[in-house]
Parts: structure tokens; C-alpha cells; sequence
């Protein structure tokens, strides 16, 4: 089994696991664990937790970027965050959802692409489209200033135990 060094980490945090109380804590003592570096951990959640309690979430926010790890909102635009509050929050990134890069075919789609990017980008955040399965629209995507993409076309899902080998190759 080859060695291999993860550059970064982006992991998906349910409501339930955000607001255990003791998510910071998690956070610190997994990053102790594995040697991990914290600023290449991404903590990544969905616009609903922004909105479920803004005085609990800013807290925790707090915690979690004293530790040094990044913070992602996740399937943005699907929810029904605040400008003024996405403004304030200590967040690294905005990953567009997969629904607005399919429907870039419009032009309508294409607008909330490039406002969505362009809002990132005026709040010093990294825009990451999800749910990139072809080429052409990567292109796009790369014209319109989107900084990342994640999708199919890059990999398919697969389970933990599978990297070592992936990364091997």
C-alpha cells in the first residue's frame, strides 16, 4: 500500500452533528489524531443550518475558525440565507448547487452562475461548482471566473478505504 498525503479535506456536517455541542471539540481532537493540518479541513454545511440559529451558529463559527480549519457553505442558493448574513459570517467558500450549473443552459442559469461566483469572489470567498459533468460546461464555468469545480467528470464518489489505491495510481 503506497503512501500518499491528502492535500485538503472537505467533510459534510448533518444539523445534527453541527449542533451536538461538542463539534469543536470533535474537530480538535480528530485533527490531533490524525496529524492533520487544520487549515486543509473543510467543514461544509447546507444554508438551512445558517438559518436554524444565527447567535448559536456565529459562536460555533467563532470556535471552529480559532482552530484554523475552513469553513464551506454547501448547496448555496438553494436555501434562504440573507445577503447581510452571508456578509458576516466567517465563511472560505461558496459551492455553488449542482441545480443552477444544470440549468446553465438558459441564460437565466447562466446570470445566477456568474452572480453567485462574482458574490463569492466580492466577499473573498473561493466559488466551487458542484454537480460538473461535462466538459463544455467546465469551460464555461472557468470563463464565467468559477474558481473550483467538483463533479463526475472528475471522479465518482467512492468510498474511504478505496483512496490509498486511487492515490497510488
Amino acid at each position: 500500500e503506497a503512501d500518499f498525503v491528502v492535500q485538503s479535506m472537505a467533510v459534510n456536517l448533518s444539523a445534527r452533528q453541527f449542533f451536538d455541542g461538542n463539534l469543536s471539540s470533535h474537530v480538535d481532537q480528530a485533527l490531533k489524531d490524525s496529524g492533520m493540518r487544520p487549515e486543509q479541513l473543510e467543514l461544509e454545511i447546507t444554508e438551512s443550518i445558517l438559518m436554524a440559529n444565527t447567535e448559536e451558529t456565529m459562536s460555533l463559527f467563532g470556535r471552529l475558525k480559532q482552530l484554523g480549519v475552513k469553513l464551506s457553505i454547501d448547496d448555496f442558493g438553494t436555501g434562504y440565507s440573507s445577503l447581510s448574513e452571508l456578509r458576516d459570517l466567517p465563511i472560505d467558500t461558496l459551492k455553488i448547487d449542482r441545480s443552477f450549473i444544470l440549468d446553465m443552459a438558459t441564460a437565466g442559469g447562466e446570470v445566477l452562475v456568474k452572480v453567485v461566483t462574482d458574490l463569492a469572489h466580492e466577499f473573498e470567498m473561493v466559488a466551487v461548482a458542484e454537480g460538473v459533468e461535462e466538459h463544455d460546461v467546465a469551460d464555461r464555468l472557468r470563463a464565467l471566473g468559477c474558481d473550483l469545480a467538483q463533479g463526475f467528470l472528475y471522479a465518482r464518489p467512492v468510498p474511504a478505504a478505496e483512496l490509498p489505491a486511487i492515490f497510488a495510481a
